[in-house]
C-alpha cells in the first residue's frame, strides 16, 4: 500500500502469513531482519552489488523523492530553480576539503579533523543500509558544506604567491579526490524522481477543485511519461467521478480499461459511473441514453444488483417485461434481502 502507515500494516499482514501466528511489532521486525541477513549469506555477492548501488545513491545528485518530489517542486517554482547547491557541487568539494583537512593541509589538527571527517562515512554507510531517499541522506550536506568550503580555501591559499612559491599540492590532491566524486555524483542512476507521482496528485487536486481546462492539459501531457499509464486514468477517472464530472470520468475509465484489459476494479468502477450517469439521463428524459448505460454497467460488472434492478425498471417502462423480470431476479439472486429488486419483481409478475 503507498503509505507508510499501508507498508507497515502490510508488514505485519505478510510476516504473520509466513509464520502462521500473530506477531508484536518487534517480531515482525525481527522476522524481515532475519530474511535480509539470510538472503545476504546465500548470496554474498548479490547483496554486495546492491549495498554498493544503494551507497552511491546516496551520493547521487538524482533525487530519490519519499514522500515529496524534490524534482517536481523545483521545476514548478522559479525561486527554487535558483537554488543551484546540490549533491554535484558539495560531494567532490566536500570530499576533497575533508580529505585535505585529514591530511593537515587545514588549520583543524589532524585528529579533530578526522573525528569531523568521519561523519560523512559512517552516516553514509548507515543510510545506504536502510533507505537511500533524499530526507535521509540530508544530514551529509552539514559536513560535505564545511568541507566543500574548506577545499576552496585551502586551495586557494596554496596557490597564492608565497616568497615566489606555489604550493600545487593541496590542489593535486583536491582534483584527484574531487573527479572521481563529480563522476559518482553525476552519474545517472535511472531511478524514479517521482515527479511523475507529484504531478498526478497536482492533477488529481485540479480535478477536485473543478478546473477542468487546466487538469485536462496536465493529465494528457503526463499519460505520455507516466510509468502506468492504465493506473493513471484509473485515477483521474475515479477523480472525475467524485467531482460530478461523469462523462470525463467514464473517458478515463474507459482509457485505462483497454491499457489493462481484465482489471476487474477498473470494470466494476466503470459500471457503478455508468449507473450513476444514467439515472441522471433517466431523470432528464433520455431513456435510450440511460438503458445504454445500464446495459454497459451489467456487462461491466456481473455482480452489480443495482444496475440489474435499474435496467430492469427501465425495461419496463419500454414494455420489455420478459427481460424485465429476469435482471429483477438475477438482482435478487445477487443481492437477496433487496427489497426494490422483491418489489419490482412481484409488480412484474402480476403484469403477465
Amino acid at each position: 500500500t503507498p503509505s507508510v502507515s499501508g507498508q507497515a500494516a502490510d508488514a505485519k499482514k505478510l510476516a504473520e502469513r509466513e509464520t502462521g501466528r500473530p506477531l508484536t511489532t518487534r517480531e515482525v521486525s525481527s522476522f524481515f531482519a532475519r530474511r535480509a541477513f539470510s538472503w545476504m549469506a546465500e548470496e554474498p555477492r548479490a547483496a554486495a552489488r546492491l549495498f554498493a548501488r544503494k551507497l552511491w545513491y546516496v551520493f547521487s545528485n538524482d533525487e530519490l523523492s519519499l514522500n515529496f518530489s524534490a524534482t517536481w517542486y523545483r521545476r514548478e517554482s522559479v525561486l527554487l530553480r535558483l537554488l543551484a547547491v546540490g549533491p554535484w557541487l558539495l560531494v567532490p568539494l566536500g570530499m576533497a576539503g575533508l580529505v585535505l583537512a585529514v591530511l593537515g593541509a587545514g588549520r583543524l589538527p589532524g585528529r579533530v579533523a578526522a573525528m569531523w571527517a568521519s561523519f560523512v562515512p559512517v552516516y553514509a554507510l548507515l543510510v545506504a543500509a536502510f533507505f537511500v531517499a533524499t530526507r535521509y541522506r540530508l544530514p551529509l550536506s552539514v559536513p560535505l558544506a564545511a568541507g566543500a568550503g574548506g577545499a576552496v580555501s585551502i586551495v586557494w591559499t596554496s596557490l597564492r604567491n608565497r616568497d615566489g612559491k606555489r604550493d600545487r599540492k593541496p590542489a593535486l590532491v583536491a582534483a584527484c579526490v574531487a573527479l572521481p566524486c563529480l563522476f559518482l555524483a553525476l552519474w545517472p542512476t535511472g531511478v524514479d524522481d517521482g515527479s511523475s507521482e507529484e504531478e498526478m496528485q497536482w492533477v488529481l487536486a485540479l480535478i477536485d477543485t473543478g478546473d477542468v481546462s487546466e487538469s485536462t492539459t496536465r493529465l494528457n501531457a503526463l499519460a505520455k511519461t507516466y510509468p502506468v499509464p492504465g493506473v493513471l486514468w484509473f485515477r483521474a477517472g475515479q477523480a472525475w467521478a467524485a467531482a460530478g464530472h461523469l462523462d470525463d470520468a467514464i473517458s478515463a475509465l474507459e482509457r485505462s480499461l483497454a491499457i489493462d484489459a481484465g482489471q476487474k476494479e477498473t470494470g466494476k468502477v466503470l459500471s457503478a459511473v455508468r449507473e450513476s450517469r444514467s439515472l441522471a439521463r433517466a431523470m432528464a428524459g433520455d431513456t435510450t441514453g440511460a438503458k445504454s448505460d445500464l446495459e454497459e454497467a451489467v456487462r461491466l460488472d456481473p455482480k452489480n444488483a443495482s444496475a440489474r434492478l435499474n435496467l430492469a425498471a427501465i425495461l419496463a417502462g419500454l414494455g420489455e417485461t420478459s427481460r424485465a423480470r429476469s435482471l429483477a431476479r438475477q438482482a435478487l439472486v445477487l443481492k437477496p434481502d433487496y427489497e426494490k429488486a422483491r418489489v419490482l419483481l412481484e409488480a412484474l409478475e402480476r403484469m403477465k
